[in-house]
């Protein structure tokens, strides 16, 4: 057995047989998530708060699982389906056009999208209007709904886990490979931006992002506690 790579992490061959010899002991590690806990563990493999880096670990395993080097046990709990067709609704239908600049839409409220009908009011807007369409991103993410002081709907907006590799930010960051590896959990994606189509408010764009940036790492520190997330 080889040296292999996964989640960021290099795994010697040693190591290789280890995680193989940790999963097959279904008798004291005998879900999935015990033993991306216990290879977190054995591996010194730990967040930068220190806690174990099992959401890592837990992906590297089922990626090592479809390389063919060892054999998890069943998932706890089954998949859920995959997401049918977005149902375009009047919630997310054209609405009266807004123009003018910043200041004449007063304050703005970027909400976290939380509940279920925003939930699904933000899948509207971006499958309806987003040029990409509605697209499911894996692990970690925060979702926006931005509204003016009137109550009316400006934008969706969300953020997602940083990607493992990105050519023009690597390239702009001027980073080795140990410090991507050491500092990727501080940075996110923005993965979706919309401005509704019916919206033409001179700065606006600038105005969101500056909302965001400034109230984005206390809600994913909130939600995510130190960016426990899956990294690819």
């Amino acid at each position: 057995m080889t040296a292999r790579r996964y989640s960021g992490r290099s795994f010697s061959a040693d190591e290789l047989a280890l995680v193989a010899a940790l999963a097959a002991d279904h008798h004291q590690y005998p879900t999935r998530a015990a033993i991306a806990r216990a290879v977190s563990a054995h591996l010194h493999w730990f967040q930068p708060d220190g806690r174990l880096k099992a959401m890592s670990c837990y992906c590297a395993l089922r990626a090592m699982e479809r390389d063919g080097l060892l054999t998890l046990p069943p998932p706890a709990h089954p998949a859920p389906p995959p997401p049918g067709p977005v149902l375009f609704t009047s919630a997310s239908a054209r609405q009266p056009r807004i123009t003018g600049s910043r200041r004449d839409l007063g304050l703005i409220t970027l909400r976290p999208v939380i509940a279920r009908d925003e939930v699904a009011l933000w899948r509207e807007l971006v499958a309806r209007w987003h040029y990409l369409g509605f697209r499911r991103h894996g692990g970690a993410q925060l979702r926006y709904l931005a509204w003016d002081a009137s109550g009316r709907l400006l934008a969706a907006m969300e953020f997602s886990a940083a990607a493992w590799r990105v050519a023009p930010r690597d390239r702009f960051l001027r980073w080795t490979d140990e410090q991507r590896i050491a500092r990727l959990h501080l940075l996110v994606d923005q993965s979706t931006f919309l401005i509704c189509p019916w919206v033409k408010v001179r700065f606006l764009a600038s105005s969101l992002l500056a909302l965001a940036a400034r109230r984005l790492p206390a809600d994913w520190l909130a939600r995510y506690d130190s960016a426990a997330y899956c990294t690819p």
